[in-house]
């Protein structure tokens, strides 16, 4: 039965009587075991994108995801083994197509990506019955040594002269925004005007934006603390004041061509904006003034720097960004020299104190 449905399947006998009862013994043997298993001759590019990513991958995960796996599909996987059939899909193929992955430079981190890519869709095909083992599982996945992640972060009268200079820029609210709140840069281009709350002043922070095939896409952030209220300061509230009368503005200027999408953040036209593009301007316009070359989500590092160098707590300051644990939140908090000096100071007085 295939597919809740009987199918014959034929086989070579073989060129004797001897070769087709030696067949026959083998087949025998899978279906007793359950290890035969059917996928015609079906190729794993047939199966990826006719059965794997329409059944699995389309309905169980974020579109964000799927967009990244389409990608990695199509650029990698499929122009290297796409073309193998699924029943002689080998150990030794897979292990081939990491050799070839890693000499054309890719890093093992991203190969290993790949190879649980690989693997999971094989384990797909194994629960639906068109394949009875998976090859990958007899693969040495790719290792890498994962090293906490350091930003190397500009000092803060270097911010001070960015976010000046970017004022009458479509980057200026944006920029505020991140670097009072520490928001991700797909948090901040979704926020709509119905997420603000003056009279807290807070945002509530319950979607994010990117760009896929079929336009710019809204979902859920990042996981599920990403879902939460964040708190900014009085001096923020103004600057989103001075937005919604520049919107004003411009509504009147573009009259029906306006886009009513309650964005906070958006084009002239009220249309949003596209994070990828978005991203690739603000290093072009920090260029173009001659401004020190930071990456936009930099700006998220700085706030929770910034919130541990005050004395913040550390559950607080989880909470206010949204890290999905404590153990990345902590990894922000390395004194600085200048803190680091203060200390062995005040220890030297204490025991000048004491003597």
């Amino acid at each position: 039965m295939v597919g809740g449905k009987r199918k014959k399947i034929w086989h070579k006998a073989g060129k004797s009587l001897k070769e087709a009862q030696k067949l026959r013994n083998e087949l025998l043997h899978k279906l007793q075991t359950k290890t035969y298993s059917y996928s015609g001759k079906k190729t794993f590019k047939e199966f990826l994108l006719e059965k794997w990513l329409p059944d699995y991958a389309e309905v169980a995960l974020k579109i964000s995801t799927i967009e990244g796996y389409k990608s990695i599909i199509s650029n990698h996987i499929i122009p290297c083994i796409g073309d193998l059939r699924m029943d002689r899909l080998s150990p030794s193929d897979i292990q081939g197509y990491i050799a070839d992955r890693r000499r054309h430079g890719l890093s093992n981190r991203t190969i290993l990506q790949h190879y649980r890519i690989i693997h999971q869709a094989l384990d797909h095909a194994i629960q639906w019955e068109l394949l009875a083992t998976n090859p990958a599982d007899r693969v040495r996945p790719p290792s890498f040594r994962s090293e906490k992640f350091k930003p190397v972060l500009p000092p803060i009268k270097e911010v001070i002269r960015i976010l000046e200079t970017l004022k009458n820029t479509i980057f200026y609210v944006p920029c505020k925004i991140a670097f009072y709140t520490g928001m991700r840069r797909g948090e901040i281009l979704a926020l709509k005007w119905s997420n603000v709350n003056f009279d807290e002043e807070a945002f509530i922070v319950n979607e994010t934006i990117f760009p896929s095939e079929n336009g710019l896409v809204r979902q859920l952030p990042k996981n599920e603390t990403s879902i939460r209220v964040v708190a900014f300061p009085h001096s923020l509230a103004s600057v989103l004041q001075e937005q919604k009368e520049w919107q004003n503005k411009n509504r009147l200027k573009f009259k029906e061509y306006y886009q009513e999408n309650d964005l906070i953040c958006c084009k002239e036209d009220g249309s949003p904006i596209n994070p990828d593009s978005f991203s690739k301007r603000f290093g072009e316009t920090l260029k173009r003034y001659d401004l020190p070359h930071i990456r936009f989500h930099d700006l998220r590092h700085l706030n929770v720097t910034g919130l541990i160098a005050t004395g913040a707590d550390l559950g607080i300051v989880q909470k206010q960004v949204g890290h999905s644990s404590l153990g990345t939140t902590l990894d922000y908090n390395h004194p600085s020299f200048h803190l680091q000096k203060k200390a062995v100071e005040a220890l030297d007085n204490t025991l000048q104190d004491l003597r």
